[in-house]
């Protein structure tokens, strides 16, 4: 029962995280229970190689006191821009990456896994706003068969690994309101996927556009009430 107050930010550097961290702390007057960032599978400088798990931003966040929440993206951040999806790697190759257990996707999964392990508390939600249309916002958005079948592999790969302390989130885009066929649902010709049970937490991200971009004014209720009273009967 309760609430976690947490902080999110741009930036996955341990010194920005640092500067979001101590700008809420003297805003609000309280240390932030969880700290949210983004952390990208590549970068420029190494498009085949996943990012290693970014220990001393953890270990920034864990001197707090405070719950670390990655948003792991399978993307090399940067690159995109609306309307036009990236050159590079897609959900269908990182879904038979993991299904057969080779190449460097897989290889940096599992090191990903390893990193993580006991480490106390962690937060992962992977490849966020999936619910998107198309690929209007993320290059991984509108293929819930493809999201179904890796989300249910990343998460097999790391209770095989022990990653046990890994906290799962789901974290879908209210605008949407398809969400639930990205956790179970079942494709032609194969078997179907339900990943309700490996769900630890839902989570949601609400936008209130206005004043501009053609949007009336919504307060909290509005953005975030249809989306709550559906996951909670969900």
């Amino acid at each position: 029962d309760g609430a976690l107050i947490g902080v999110a930010g741009e930036g996955s550097s341990g010194p920005t995280i640092e500067q979001n961290a101590s700008r809420f702390e003297a805003t609000t007057g309280r240390a932030p229970a969880i700290v949210n960032f983004f952390w990208s599978w590549w970068t420029a400088a190494d498009r085949n190689n996943l990012q290693a798990a970014p220990q001393d931003v953890l270990a920034s966040i864990r001197r707090r006191g405070a719950i670390p929440f990655i948003k792991w993206e399978p993307w090399v951040p940067g690159e995109y821009r609306r309307g036009r999806r990236v050159t590079g790697i897609t959900l269908p190759q990182i879904r038979t990456a993991l299904e057969t257990r080779s190449g460097p996707i897989y290889q940096g999964v599992v090191a990903f896994a390893r990193a993580l392990r006991g480490q106390g508390p962690v937060m992962l939600s992977f490849a966020h706003e999936m619910n998107s249309k198309g690929d209007v916002v993320y290059p991984w958005a509108g293929e819930p068969g493809n999201f179904r079948a890796v989300y249910k592999l990343l998460r097999e790969i790391f209770d095989r690994e022990g990653a046990t302390n890994v906290t799962w989130v789901m974290d879908f885009n209210e605008n949407e309101p398809n969400w639930e066929i990205y956790i179970r649902g079942q494709e032609a010709g194969r078997v179907a996927i339900d990943n309700s049970s490996l769900i630890d937490w839902m989570a949601v991200n609400g936008y209130n556009f206005s004043p501009g971009n053609f949007s009336d004014w919504r307060d909290a209720e509005e953005i975030f009430r249809p989306f709550y009273n559906r996951a909670r009967h969900f």
